[in-house]
């Protein structure tokens, strides 16, 4: 087996400034309760997490030359179908605060619920001296769906380890070009 490609993608202090804005506008609303969840981080800290693993992956985007995609944010608390519009193609980013986290995680409830056709797994290293994300690679929802196992951390919750991802970032870089192209 090839030795899998993990993609860093340094996150710059505007970045984490942009995160931390998004999050405080989600948590304006007064629909928004705080609280944990399975994976043992508050509301605000998810929402931060989630956007900066976001942005991690548009700027990985621009870099491999995918210009043609929308990001879908909200800052209404309400879930995203998906984070992102590549193409016709769906995707959600799974970011984990914690450099060393093993496994793409997702709630069985969000799951079943999942408009999305891919998973994309993103570790943040949030020290102040080296702020990076770390994309491991891909996965069709379908897919993770079938192979992923159902864990009860707080609540049902399947995950895979990020070293199992089947598809790397350049299989997914491939994917969305051929996905971009127009039409003839």
């Amino acid at each position: 087996m090839a030795e899998r490609t993990i993609i860093r993608v340094d996150l710059p202090e505007d970045a984490v400034g942009e995160a931390r804005a998004y999050s405080d506008a989600i948590l304006a609303n007064p629909h928004i309760q705080p609280g944990g969840n399975y994976t043992g981080l508050e509301k605000g800290e998810r929402f931060f997490v989630g956007y900066l693993g976001e942005w991690a992956f548009r700027q990985w985007l621009m870099d491999t030359k995918v210009h043609s995609f929308n990001w879908g944010r909200r800052t209404d608390g309400k879930a995203d179908e998906h984070d992102f519009k590549v193409g016709s193609t769906t995707i959600d980013i799974k970011t984990s605060d914690h450099p060393k986290a093993r496994f793409l995680m997702m709630p069985e409830v969000q799951l079943s619920r999942t408009r999305s056709e891919t998973l994309v797994g993103c570790t943040l290293n949030l020290d102040l001296d080296d702020m990076y994300a770390l994309l491991w690679g891909s996965i069709q929802t379908n897919q993770f769906r079938a192979i992923s196992a159902l864990t009860h951390r707080k609540i049902a919750t399947r995950e895979i380890l990020l070293e199992q991802l089947p598809a790397s970032m350049g299989d997914l870089q491939s994917y969305l070009n051929v996905a971009t192209l127009p039409m003839p």
